[in-house]
């Protein structure tokens, strides 16, 4: 969700946003949930930040523990540097 003026605004190249999501799934084989009956609900929230600073500070501590070039240069690793 963003406010209409800034997604209307062409000038605009990236509007403020929020996200939601809710979906209901049929187990996922890595459950192991076979002959169960039931579903499980994944569910998700966010907001567009301008910059990693935002991010929480566990999100950060697994980046930099896991994926540190691609934590020092995000931008980089999302278009596609080497």
């Amino acid at each position: 969700m963003g406010p209409f003026p800034e997604v209307a605004n062409p000038k605009v190249k990236s509007a403020n946003a929020t996200q939601n999501f809710n979906d209901i799934n049929t187990w996922a084989e890595w459950l192991k949930m076979d002959g169960h009956p039931g579903n499980y609900v994944s569910r998700g929230f966010g907001v567009k930040l301008r910059s990693m600073d935002g991010m929480p500070a566990e999100w950060t501590a697994i980046m930099r523990d896991r994926y540190p070039r691609e934590l020092a240069d995000a931008r980089g690793y999302i278009l596609g540097a080497k």
